[in-house]
């Protein structure tokens, strides 16, 4: 398989030290809060800040260097919504919120932050009423979920 990565992220990399994933130029996020591309988060860039991101998944992995600390979360499976069983709802809030830091990558709106909450990966739709129910009243902007066919 041919490398999608562009020339202009390894760029960045040897700035920063860090990835831009070919997605995050694919969607454009960096048109928005990196116009010059100097590897900052522009002043005045609309980048979700103050927004809440709801991630109903597998898990977040708190102690995770490139993701943000949840500023709450919710487990329907056991006590500790604060780790990931198989590492896909950690991929997922990686995507959308990692860190523009010196490891790893950034994600699309690297100044988010998480609420979570750990399902298994095969609960039933009828079953997310509850975790959907606590984003609400937490006042989370955004929502995402992987749902199984």
């Amino acid at each position: 398989m041919e490398s999608q990565v562009t020339s202009e992220a390894y760029s960045v990399l040897e700035q920063t030290g860090q990835i831009v994933p070919y997605g995050i130029d694919l969607v454009q996020a960096r048109d928005v809060w990196d116009a010059n591309r100097d590897g900052v988060v522009d002043a005045g860039a609309p980048t979700g800040a103050n927004r809440t991101l709801c991630i109903i998944d597998s898990g977040y992995y708190q102690g995770h260097e490139d993701l943000p600390n949840a500023v709450g979360g919710y487990s329907q499976v056991d006590d500790d919504w604060s780790r990931d069983g198989n590492g896909h709802g950690s991929h997922v809030g990686g995507t959308i919120t990692a860190e523009n830091n010196p490891y790893g990558v950034v994600g699309v709106t690297p100044e988010r932050s998480i609420f979570t909450s750990l399902n298994s990966l095969t609960i039933p739709v009828r079953q997310l009423t509850l975790p959907i129910w606590w984003m609400l009243s937490a006042a989370v902007g955004m929502l995402a979920r992987m749902w199984s066919a």
